[in-house]
C-alpha cells in the first residue's frame, strides 16, 4: 500500500511498553506480524489514540487498520528513523519477517 502514514506498528506480541495493549490479536505463535497502520492525521488525533492503547480500543476507532502478513516491507521517499524493540536502529527502507521456531521461550 502506498499513502502518507503518521503510523505504523509491527509487533509479534499483545503488549509493548508498560502493559500497552498495541495488538490485542497477536499471538506469539502463529507465524504472523501484527501491523497497525494509521494513515496521515493530525497531531491532536493521533495523541487521542493513544490514550486508547492501554485497554486495546484504538483498534476500534476507524483511524486505525489492522493487519497480519508474513512479511513486509517499508520503504520512504525520505530517511526517517526506525524504533525497534525500544531502540533506535536503522532508517527505512526495512524488511520484517517472521521466522518460526528460530527462539525457544520457556514459561
Amino acid at each position: 500500500m502506498k499513502d502518507n502514514f503518521g503510523f505504523i506498528m509491527a509487533c509479534n506480541t499483545i503488549h509493548t511498553g508498560k502493559g500497552m495493549k498495541i495488538a490485542p490479536f497477536a499471538k506469539l505463535d502463529d507465524g504472523l506480524i501484527d501491523l497497525l497502520v494509521v494513515r496521515n492525521v493530525k497531531r491532536l488525533k493521533l495523541l487521542s489514540l493513544f490514550t486508547k492503547i492501554f485497554n486495546g480500543d484504538h483498534i476500534k476507532d476507524k483511524k486505525v487498520e489492522y493487519f497480519t502478513t508474513k512479511q513486509l516491507s517499508i520503504k520512504s521517499e525520505k530517511e526517517y528513523p526506525l524504533n525497534i524493540d525500544g531502540d533506535n536502529k536503522e532508517t527505512s527502507p526495512i524488511t520484517i519477517q517472521v521466522l518460526p521456531g528460530e527462539i525457544e521461550i520457556f514459561n
